[in-house]
């Protein structure tokens, strides 16, 4: 569960919607230093007692941001976006000499495009991550902003934040065992942060603008190889149903 996603989509763009689009390393930030939250808006972050999230925590936590990060491109490109493997932009990231995700988020829009060959980065901002397991319960919540940055002209094409949470419990059949008792924990507290993972994906992603100026030389129709009539007959019969199986690229 949680609250409607805030979002912003500019009303004026001085150019055409990006195309080729890469997603950089989710960070973890403290969402009262946010460079976006202004006057009392960040004082009553402040009060919330924002977390200040530690190098190590960063490091530890690495594993299931990423994990999101995947989840969340997967939803993405669901759109009419052209992407960037992960995996390159992070080989792309590395060479340019960012090692952490903050050091890539800081980097200049322009010059990350320039190096990525893209019109648009994503950043993802997260400030509140949580993965909690205790007694025969589980606590997820993950809670951050997404934005779509213009790498042509530096301009913000869209961002949004969300907080999606769930809890959950585990009943147990009396006799079972310790072992399989822990073995399924882990795995409905898995699960659990997948589902989480795309219900927030889904929800920050319900204001993102689709790919308007997709370039006509990207748009390739999918090809019908062969229709053939069924087995033993020459052709088809007036008004019968034909099932046809097209193959095209994914996009």
């Amino acid at each position: 569960c949680g609250s409607s996603p805030k979002h912003a989509v500019p009303t004026q763009r001085n150019g055409p919607m990006p195309f080729t689009v890469a997603i950089l390393p989710f960070d973890l930030v403290t969402k009262a230093k946010d460079p976006h939250a202004k006057g009392s808006e960040r004082a009553g972050r402040q009060r919330e007692g924002a977390h200040e999230w530690t190098a190590e925590e960063k490091a530890a936590l690495r594993p299931e941001v990423q994990f999101l990060r995947e989840v969340f491109a997967n939803r993405f490109f669901t759109l009419s976006y052209k992407d960037k493997p992960l995996d390159r932009v992070d080989d792309l990231l590395a060479k340019a000499g960012a090692r952490t995700p903050g050091e890539a988020q800081a980097m200049d829009p322009r010059a990350l495009g320039q190096k990525m060959g893209v019109d648009a980065v994503v950043v993802g901002k997260i400030w509140q991550f949580s993965n909690d397991t205790f007694g025969i319960g589980y606590s997820r919540s993950i809670g951050g902003r997404i934005e779509m940055i213009d790498t042509r002209t530096g301009e913000m094409v869209w961002s949004a934040e969300h907080t999606e949470s769930a809890r959950g419990g585990l009943l147990f059949e009396s006799g079972q065992v310790i072992s399989a008792i822990e073995n399924q924990k882990k795995n409905a507290s898995s699960q659990a942060f997948l589902l989480l993972s795309e219900e927030f994906s889904r929800r920050i992603l319900e204001s993102c603008p689709n790919a308007t100026d997709v370039p006509k030389s990207e748009l390739v129709p999918p090809a019908i190889a062969v229709v053939r009539p069924p087995e033993h007959r020459d052709a088809f019969e007036v008004g019968e149903t034909i099932l046809v199986t097209a193959e095209g690229d994914p996009g």
